[in-house]
């Protein structure tokens, strides 16, 4: 059976406690902690839980590496940025669960989780896309965003020319085999046979006052019927 995986907290600071794999590579397990970078806080224990599961699924699947959680001692991380979007978006923010990790983890968790961000590192990610592609502007947005929480430089960058739709030409509702078919069923009766047509037919075929009256009249006549 796996090792329990938990979430702590010392002198205010958050980390993770259990058995794990020996960093020297030796057999077996010991007992060790991860520092997670955040403060004892409600918002921040809801980030380390998160944390706390990736970690717990890859002890169960023997998948852990030191490497993957050894973070550099200068600069924030990307995992260490992440949270701190994750944290404004989700914790703090509207943003869904099902949202952040279809949406937005899909695209963030190709970074280099234990590397510092940095403006040269933003460019490369966003050298992936093409600047009018859908993922280049959510990435964009993302990662502008995510400077701002760690105060790291934006670098220049061809602003997205995505757009969500295209203006089309639009056809007609009717046909001109539905304008025949509805000509069809016009009043044989009526001078001008524009009674059942279409508005701008009958303008255009009805020209006399006379006939415009006696059509005003058939229409009278037919709801004092209905009414009766």
């Amino acid at each position: 059976m796996s090792p329990k995986v938990s979430v702590n907290s010392l002198r205010g600071r958050l980390y993770l406690l259990s058995r794990f794999p020996r960093k020297d590579g030796a057999p077996g397990l010991q007992q060790a902690r991860i520092p997670l970078g955040l403060p004892d806080t409600a918002a921040d224990r809801k980030v380390a839980e998160k944390r706390r599961a990736r970690v717990q699924r890859e002890v169960d699947q023997g998948t852990f590496s030191w490497a993957d959680w050894t973070e550099p001692t200068a600069g924030v991380t990307w995992r260490q940025a992440i949270d701190q979007l994750y944290r404004k978006r989700v914790v703090n923010g509207r943003t869904g669960e099902s949202t952040w990790q279809i949406n937005y983890m899909g695209r963030l968790r190709q970074l280099p989780m234990t590397q510092p961000v940095t403006a040269k590192s933003i460019a490369a990610a966003m050298q992936k896309y093409d600047r009018d592609q859908c993922s280049y502007k959510e990435l964009y947005y993302l990662l502008k965003d995510l400077c701002q929480l760690i105060a790291v430089p934006f670098p220049q960058l061809p602003v997205p020319t995505y757009t969500t739709g295209k203006t089309l030409d639009v056809p007609s509702v009717t046909s001109n085999k539905a304008r025949e078919g509805e000509k069809s069923h016009c009043s044989s009766s009526s001078p001008c046979g524009a009674l059942n047509c279409f508005p701008q037919e009958r303008a255009a075929r009805c020209s006399s006052r006379t006939c415009c009256a006696w059509s005003s009249d058939i229409i009278g006549q037919l709801f004092s019927t209905g009414s009766r």
